[in-house]
């Protein structure tokens, strides 16, 4: 069985599919990729890590005959990622069971198995809800929120991004407790009746499918049931099971009554808590920010190793002066996923959780983000 690929052509394919592939399987054949020939001559790339399933697309050159096996992961991509540029021919021996694969001035040999014994997923979709979200919307949703997933062993339906669809908007939410990212897309319609419906997605499927959507332009298909869902357009099929359980009431949880807001450059912020920050506790990141007329300073300090920093920075507060402490890592985290050049931050008393927001958002979503404050 013969078959010819171009390697630019699949190998950033072949890239997303191995990286669903753990290091170590229960299951030895959980190592390999399967590779299938379809009608309209072309190839799909399957990869699982026996919870998650990834399909792709590639195009492929020729082959002399329908065809379906295993290889290592790790080996073909390999090979494969110092052939840049290159076409190479794979010739399937079925006795021995080799790959010959030939390029213009050289060759290599793989082993590969028979794609029979590679295991199917098995979840049902029968009952399953259906909704359309456009890529770059549903990319934007995830981007936004990832950041505060959690990894939590006790919780662990903390960790991955929860979806809520209503009728006219789409959310997005993820916390660990210590921050929290909602994001509300206002231009989705969903015929789902009245009721609210949604799904939690594991840390692992939201880095695939940020991935994934990457310069995607179609539209994805999102069928979900309370045990699994799939993203699928022509180039590729997601399916994975979900994180089960309840998640957390996330509107409980942020506050409604921080009036005491500034506004602060969201670059010069950040810039000062790179400064800053290395000057403090390295355990537990602890910033403080006291703000007083139109100034906030920004300080960090370890007194164990005697190091200390501090830097003032303008702004528009106008209350009365108001200190409070938060990790400064997290703070960096949440102002770098804010788009606009300056933020609002809403605070109420140095022991109530902060609000970050942008100040130029626009009516078609709401971002906001939520962060606990540390006793200074």
């Amino acid at each position: 069985m013969r078959l010819k690929i171009s390697v630019d052509d699949m190998l950033p394919r072949l890239a997303q599919v191995v990286s669903v592939v753990n290091s170590k399987n229960a299951l030895p054949i959980l190592s390999n990729v399967v590779f299938q020939t379809r009608n309209d001559n072309g190839l799909t790339i399957t990869a699982s890590d026996s919870e998650t399933w990834l399909t792709i697309k590639t195009p492929c050159k020729e082959f002399d005959e329908p065809m379906t096996f295993c290889v290592l992961a790790a080996d073909i991509f390999k090979v494969l990622s110092n052939l840049k540029g290159k076409d190479v021919e794979m010739t399937l021996d079925a006795d021995t069971h080799m790959i010959q694969g030939t390029y213009a001035k050289g060759r290599f040999a793989l082993p590969y198995e028979d794609a029979k014994e590679y295991p199917r997923p098995a979840m049902e979709m029968g009952d399953a809800k259906t909704v359309n979200i456009n890529a770059a919307n549903l990319q934007r949703a995830l981007n936004k929120t990832s950041f505060a997933i959690a990894n939590e062993k006790l919780r662990p339906i903390m960790n991955g991004v929860h979806f809520d669809f209503m009728q006219d908007n789409m959310v997005a939410v993820a916390t660990d407790g210590q921050k929290l990212a909602k994001y509300v897309d206002k231009t989705m319609r969903f015929d789902i009746g009245d009721a609210i419906c949604g799904f939690t997605l594991p840390k692992k499927p939201v880095t695939l499918l940020e991935n994934l959507l990457n310069g995607c332009e179609l539209e994805v298909a999102v069928m979900f049931t309370d045990k699994c869902v799939s993203f699928a357009n022509d180039d590729f099929k997601l399916l994975t099971r979900l994180l089960e359980g309840n998640y957390p009431p996330y509107n409980r949880v942020i506050p409604v009554d921080n009036s005491v807001e500034t506004l602060v450059n969201k670059s010069e912020l950040i810039e000062a808590l790179r400064r800053v920050l290395p000057m403090g506790n390295a355990s537990s990141e602890l910033v403080k920010l006291a703000f007083t007329m139109d100034n906030v300073t920004i300080s960090a300090e370890d007194a164990s190793f005697s190091k200390s920093a501090d830097e003032s920075i303008d702004c528009d507060f106008a209350s009365q002066e108001l200190s409070i402490g938060f990790n400064g890592g997290y703070m960096m985290e949440i102002l770098q996923n804010i788009d606009s050049d300056d933020v609002k931050i809403c605070l109420k008393e140095p022991s109530r959780a902060g609000l970050f927001k942008p100040t130029d958002e626009d009516e078609s979503e709401e971002y906001v983000s939520l962060l606990m404050p540390i006793f200074v």
